[in-house]
């Protein structure tokens, strides 16, 4: 139960669905508001809102036995790579959710979201060195996504990766040119962008993106997109968690800043329209503005001509974790797997690489995108104010002008 009062929220939940127990929640989350008067009764019809895309056979409704003979065919395949791969890592989650959604606005909807994943985390050592790799699988998926996706090819992959690292030098440390590789890589969109274009933040004023609408922000080369609808996306819905239908919002369009990520709360506190981002954890949360999937869009560059006419730079091939102040814009994101660019060639591997910057200032260092657009939909999970939700991110091949690389000097 929530109610709201301008930016006030009173919210309080019920793990009893009786008519007294939702009674007394309703009771607890209307206390914020005060001189309360009579409502009359609205029309709660229910409708059904139009789906994203269809899933025939959804993967959650798999048997149990399949689903573990996923995880040895993975095990297997990882431990097959090299007799130096000596631990595998590999869980499988997935779920039904039906979101029922009521509101006083004569909003009456349910939307049934289904979700699956698989990540393998495979570990090589030898002669007292450790490599660690990662893939994963997954999203808004039908059943026979695992046979039309090898999981085998995945754990392999990963375990190559493994296989790399263990030869890794130390990475480059100082301002250089950088190539961001596709998909993941667009973590970085998501945490310098997209949490400055979340309307908490626009609302309260600290975020460095407020009042900036219709100013450039990034290169002309930059779209970035918010799609709540991207087909099996991580972050897609048929509505959000207020009952708005979930939509495509172009934030960035050729650099200039056209659009926030809102919900109803602060769309209204700021005389604007919920753009379908209201999103939360579960019922024992409020919503609140959050991404679904968001991407730096498509461009015109061939991918492999990114890394042409850089003597010396860093290829990002996989990003790890990473953190942004939206009030400043400062970022850090730690790099899984890096290597070295060397005439216009990616060639050694290194380990320990940190990429440091602004996020304005970086986004208008984009010099090329490619046409190699990916948007990951297997892994993403964002948190927010002690909520964790699940989203996408993507990107093409994105290279930079220069980026402040973190590393041990060489």
């Amino acid at each position: 139960m929530r109610v709201v009062r301008r930016n006030q929220t009173g919210y309080a939940f019920s793990d009893e669905l009786s008519y007294s127990s939702l009674l007394d929640a309703a009771r607890v989350a209307s206390s914020v508001v005060e001189n309360q008067s009579r409502t009359n009764p609205i029309d709660v019809t229910r409708r059904n809102p139009p789906q994203p895309f269809t899933l025939q056979n959804p993967e959650p409704l798999m048997l149990e036995y399949t689903k573990f003979d996923l995880l040895q065919r993975m095990d297997a395949a990882a431990r097959g790579v090299d007799s130096r791969i000596v631990s595998v890592r590999i869980e499988y989650l997935d779920e039904v959710r039906d979101v029922l959604i009521g509101t006083s606005d004569g909003i009456y909807v349910l939307d049934r979201q289904y979700l699956a994943s698989i990540t393998c985390a495979p570990a090589a050592q030898a002669g007292g060195k450790r490599g660690s790799g990662f893939s994963s699988m997954g999203g808004r998926v039908d059943a026979d996504y695992f046979a039309r996706n090898s999981p085998e090819e995945a754990a392999r992959q990963a375990a190559r990766q493994a296989i790399r690292l263990l030869e890794a030098g130390p990475a480059p440390a100082g301002p250089m040119p950088v190539v961001v590789a596709p998909g993941w890589g667009g973590v970085l969109i998501h945490e310098s962008l997209g949490h400055a274009l979340e309307g908490d933040g626009i609302r309260r004023g600290t975020s460095l993106l407020t009042g900036l609408v219709g100013t450039r922000i990034a290169s002309p080369l930059v779209r970035v997109v918010d799609d709540g609808r991207w087909p099996n996306g991580r972050g897609s819905c048929a509505v959000d968690d207020e009952g708005t239908p979930s939509q495509r919002t172009v934030a960035v369009e050729a650099g200039v800043l056209q659009s926030y990520f809102l919900d109803k709360q602060n769309a209204v506190l700021l005389g604007l329209r919920s753009t379908g981002n209201g999103r939360r954890m579960s019922y024992r949360n409020w919503p609140i503005p959050r991404m679904t999937n968001t991407y730096l869009d498509a461009g015109t560059s061939d991918p492999a001509s990114l890394l042409n006419g850089i003597a010396r730079g860093f290829y990002a091939a996989e990003l790890g974790g990473g953190s942004v102040d939206t009030t400043s814009g400062n970022f850090n994101f730690a790099v899984r797997e890096g290597y070295w660019i060397e005439d216009g060639r990616r060639t050694r591997p290194v380990r320990g690489a940190v990429l440091i910057g602004n996020s304005l200032e970086t986004m208008k260092r984009i010099e090329g995108i490619g046409t190699d657009l990916v948007v990951e939909q297997s892994r993403g999970t964002c948190g927010k104010d002690g909520q964790m939700i699940p989203v996408g991110v993507g990107q093409p091949t994105v290279r930079f002008s220069s980026i402040t690389v973190g590393g041990p000097s060489i």
